[in-house]
């Protein structure tokens, strides 16, 4: 920013100002990078925070369907967003929005020019592995017609640094902490991530969470 915006040198060439915006975009790639890795490490050490509050998941999901569908436009990538009137769960808004935001990002990552992404939320009476009150859970399914995960990747996919062997397929590479993040994060929330997924044909991320 310094570099870019002096006011004591000379002006910059375009040459110049596109090198230094290519670091510029490294260093904000790595400190997202450290970010991450520091939020898996406390949770993996049970000493992240959460500030639990009773929210609006519909209204924390929409404006990043809106982000997701802008950059969706440019590869001609369809995205829709159906649901159901639900209640209100009690989130870590800024914890679970990294789940919906990892998952949307990973979906427009690995689905080709002119493919379809769908985000489903519904409300369920149970779900095997997440403890429910009266009004039952809510699922969310983001559901996206990419490459596909190989059936062997499948189990080890929430592993931290675990990256699927057909990520060669497409031209960016994760950081293998996004997914493992996910986990932590839905499992805090005393609910449940899992995924189905079969290749050349498409993965389903399913995220389930409780009703307080």
């Amino acid at each position: 920013y310094s570099i870019i915006h002096t006011k004591d040198g000379p002006e910059l060439t375009a040459r110049q100002r596109d090198a230094v915006g290519m670091i510029h975009q490294a260093t904000n790639r790595i400190n997202s990078f450290v970010n991450s890795f520091l939020d898996v490490a406390k949770m993996e050490a049970g000493l992240m925070k959460f500030q639990f509050v009773n929210s609006s998941l519909i209204e924390l999901l929409a404006p990043m369907i809106n982000e997701a569908q802008l950059i969706a436009q440019t590869r001609q990538i369809t995205i829709e967003f159906t649901h159901e009137a639900i209640p209100l769960l009690s989130l870590d808004k800024e914890r679970i929005g990294q789940v919906f935001s990892n998952l949307l990002s990973n979906a427009l990552k690995y689905t080709p020019n002119d493919g379809k992404i769908s985000l489903t939320v519904e409300k369920i009476e149970k779900y095997e592995g997440v403890k429910s009150g009266a009004q039952g859970c809510v699922r969310v399914d983001v559901r996206d017609s990419g490459v596909g995960i190989p059936e062997a990747d499948l189990a080890k996919l929430f592993s931290k640094f675990y990256q699927a062997k057909n990520t060669p397929l497409v031209n960016e590479k994760g950081s293998g902490l996004g997914l493992a993040l996910v986990k932590h994060v839905s499992e805090a929330h005393g609910g449940k991530v899992s995924v189905a997924s079969k290749v050349g044909e498409g993965s389903t991320f399913t995220v389930v969470l409780p009703v307080p």
